[in-house]
C-alpha cells in the first residue's frame, strides 16, 4: 500500500498513513515519530479538538483496553501539539570541530605526522607514541597522502599510559588506554568525512556496489552486518562503507574507504576468505567488545565505485541467528520477510542516524519515495553462506 498524507487541523504536524501505521512529521522540532495503530487513533482525537477523558474512554471501550494503559500513551502524543523548545534536532550530531579552523591548531607532536584522506576529507594524524603511530600508519596505509590542505588535525597525547584524542585542538575524547585509541580515530574519521561532504541522510549501516546492484544493510550495531559485508565485499562487491549508510540529495552513496570492523564474535568464521585477519591487533571498544580492522583487499581504499552504475538497490536488515548447540537440531533456514515503508524507516531511525542540518519536509518526502522504490527486507539467517544464497534469489526478484 502507498504512503498516503493524511492532512491535520495541527498546523505544524504532519502525518503520513501506510495501512494502520504512521509516521509525524513535526515541523518546528524538524523530528519524525513513528507511531503504531493505538497511537494514530489518539493522535485524530486530539487534534479533533476532543479532552482527554473523553479521548481515553472512547478508545479504551474501543479496543477492550484498561484507561491506566492508555494515559501514558495520551501523554505521549499529547507533548506532539506544543513547541519541543527543549528537544534535541538533527544538528546536534555535527562534531564541534567544524567550527574550529585547523590552521590555528599547533601541533602537539612534531616528529610523527601522517597524512590520510578519507573521501574529499584530508586529515593530519601525530602522537608521540611510536607503536601507536607505526599501527596507525600500518591500518590506514591505503589511505595515506601527501602533506596538503589539512581539514582536521588530529593529536593523540599520552600522559601516564592516558591517552586523549584532539581534534582541530578541542578534547574529544580522553581517558583512553592503547586498545581503545584505534577505534575511536577509524569512527572519527569516518563520520567527520561525511559530514564534511555533500550528504542528505545517513544511517548506521553497511553499503556495497555489486555488478547486481547497490546493496544497502542497515542495522543495529551486532546484528552482523559487518561481517556479511565483509563476506560479500571479499567476493564481488566494492565497500562504500562498514557503518555508514550516507546520501547526497541525488540519492548517491558517499564512498568511504576505511577498513572493516570485525567484531570478536565473527573472527573464526572469516579466517579463510581474510587468512591475515588472525595476525592483526585486536582493539577494544569503549563498552569492552573487541575487534580487529581489515581490508577486503589491497586496493580497496583506491578501488572506484561509480555512483551511477548501481542505480538498482536493494536494502537488506539482516538478522544473524545463532545455530544450536545441538547438532541433531535442525538448522535454521533462512528467511527474507519483506519490510513496508513505516517498518522500513522505522528501523532505519532505530538503528541509529544522523545529521548535520535540519530534516524538512520535501526531504523527508523525497526519502519516502526513494524506500517506497527499493525493495525492502528483513534477511534472518545462519551462516553467511545462507545470506549469500538468499541474496541471489533477491536479487532475481528485482
Amino acid at each position: 500500500m502507498p504512503i498516503t498524507k493524511f492532512p491535520l487541523k495541527t498546523s505544524h504536524l504532519s502525518l503520513y498513513l501506510e495501512e494502520s501505521k504512521g509516521i509525524v512529521y513535526h515541523k518546528i522540532s524538524h523530528n519524525l515519530y513513528h507511531l503504531p495503530t493505538l497511537s494514530i487513533a489518539i493522535l485524530f482525537s486530539i487534534d479533533e479538538g476532543q479532552n482527554q477523558q473523553s479521548i481515553i474512554n472512547s478508545i479504551a471501550k474501543e479496543y477492550q483496553l484498561s484507561k491506566q494503559l492508555l494515559e501514558p500513551i495520551y501523554h505521549q502524543i499529547n507533548t506532539l501539539f506544543s513547541s519541543p523548545k527543549q528537544q534535541g534536532t538533527y544538528l546536534a550530531g555535527r562534531y564541534p570541530e567544524f567550527e574550529a579552523s585547523p590552521k590555528q591548531v599547533k601541533l602537539i607532536n612534531h616528529i610523527q605526522v601522517a597524512y590520510f584522506q578519507v573521501a574529499d576529507t584530508i586529515f593530519s594524524i601525530d602522537t608521540k607514541d611510536e607503536d601507536l603511530f607505526i599501527a596507525i600508519q600500518a591500518l590506514l596505509s591505503p589511505c595515506r597522502c601527501s602533506s596538503i590542505k589539512v581539514d582536521f588535525v588530529i593529536s593523540i597525547a599520552i600522559s601516564d599510559d592516558n591517552y586523549q584524542i584532539f581534534s582541530n585542538g578541542l578534547l574529544v575524547e580522553t581517558d583512553l588506554s592503547f586498545n581503545h585509541v584505534m577505534p575511536l580515530i577509524i569512527d572519527r574519521l569516518q563520520i567527520l568525512s561525511f559530514q564534511k561532504s555533500d550528504y542528505t541522510f545517513c544511517f548506521h549501516g553497511a553499503a556495497l556496489g555489486t555488478p547486481r546492484g547497490t546493496l544497502l544493510l542497515p542495522g543495529k550495531s551486532g546484528s552482523g552486518k559487518s561481517t556479511l559485508s565483509a563476506v560479500l565485499a571479499g567476493v564481488d562487491g566494492g565497500l562504500f562503507s562498514d557503518e555508514i549508510i550516507a546520501f547526497n540529495k541525488n540519492f548517491e552513496l558517499c564512498l568511504l574507504s576505511l577498513p572493516i570492523a570485525v567484531k570478536s564474535g565473527s573472527w573464526k568464521s572469516l579466517d579463510i576468505q581474510y587468512p591475515n585477519l588472525k595476525h592483526m591487533p585486536t582493539w577494544h571498544r569503549l563498552d569492552g567488545r573487541r575487534l580487529k580492522y581489515v581490508w577486503p583487499n589491497d586496493k580497496q581504499a583506491n578501488k572506484t565505485i561509480s555512483k551511477n552504475d548501481n542505480a538498482k538497490f536493494l536494502l537488506i536488515n539482516p538478522k544473524f541467528v545463532t545455530q544450536p548447540s545441538n547438532a541433531q537440531e535442525a538448522q535454521p533456514q533462512a528467511v527474507a520477510k519483506p519490510l513496508d515503508v513505516i517498518d522500513t524507516i522505522a528501523m532505519l531511525t532505530d538503528s541509529g542516524y544522523q545529521l548535520g542540518f535540519e530534516l524538512t519536509e520535501s526531504g523527508f518526502e523525497a526519502f519516502l519515495n526513494f524506500i517506497e522504490k527499493t525493495p525492502c527486507y528483513q534477511l534472518s539467517y545462519s551462516s553467511s553462506q545462507q545470506a549469500l544464497d538468499k541474496l541471489d534469489e533477491l536479487w532475481l526478484l528485482q
